[in-house]
């Protein structure tokens, strides 16, 4: 009998210590689920400011494609999440993941300092660009292609257009600004018209003559992202 109760007293201590330890945090399959799950892990991803970004009286909305959570994949501090709820505004640059605190959902912001990269659905990466990691401004890039020492990005953001309707009334809506950086050999050119793609290969007659007899419209934002993203696959 006391071998039995000594047996019992080992299993309790285990088992409230395996709660003290992981029993603050519910894990949801929504919610993040790391490579190595760890309950101060998910506390630090989780902790951030509330989301309070909202503006119902600009027409559209401030989130890249969709105002809605998407499920995706991010590197934080490192850790890889997997299947993680993230939005993206892209007018404040702020990335988002819903936290649900006593029977509550958050928005929270998560801290960019600690992001590395993240993805959305199918979309191509989104890489955090620090001040001392990269020739590129710090802000957050999309990497379309890379092949040896060139790399072609995509930057997107919001901005608010406002133009006067009925006397005395003020429309204002979201509009998306979109630009295409190339870096090559570590020097950054952005790309608004055909000279400046001609001006990033000018040690390479090669590519230069390429793009001279390619008829790339660059006004076409869908055409020009294709046409960049084969130019460096080319290489």
């Amino acid at each position: 009998m006391k071998g039995f109760y000594r047996i019992y007293l080992i299993l309790t201590f285990t088992i409230c210590l395996y709660t003290s330890s992981f029993g603050q945090i519910k894990l949801n399959s929504r919610y993040p689920t790391a490579e190595i799950i760890d309950a101060v892990r998910l506390q630090q991803f989780h902790q951030g400011l509330e989301y309070q970004y909202f503006y119902p009286n600009i027409k559209g909305h401030q989130y890249f494609k969709k105002a809605l959570y998407t499920t995706g994949t991010i590197s934080f501090d490192g850790v890889i999440y997997h299947e993680v709820l993230l939005n993206y505004d892209i007018l404040n640059e702020l990335v988002l993941t819903p936290v649900v605190r006593e029977g509550l959902t958050e928005n929270i912001i998560l801290d960019q300092a600690r992001i590395d990269w993240f993805g959305l659905e199918d979309l191509p990466i989104f890489l955090n660009i620090k001040s001392d990691s990269s020739s590129l401004s710090p802000g957050i890039y999309q990497l379309l292609a890379k092949q040896d020492n060139v790399a072609l990005y995509r930057h997107t953001k919001k901005e608010v257009s406002a133009n006067l309707g009925r006397p005395g009334e003020l429309l204002e809506k979201f509009v998306e600004v979109v630009s295409y950086l190339l870096d090559v050999d570590g020097s950054v050119h952005p790309i608004k018209k055909r000279k400046d793609l001609e001006q990033a290969f000018v040690h390479r007659p090669e590519v230069t003559q390429y793009i001279k007899d390619s008829k790339i419209r660059f006004k076409n934002r869908q055409e020009l992202s294709r046409a960049l993203i084969d130019l460096v696959n080319q290489l």
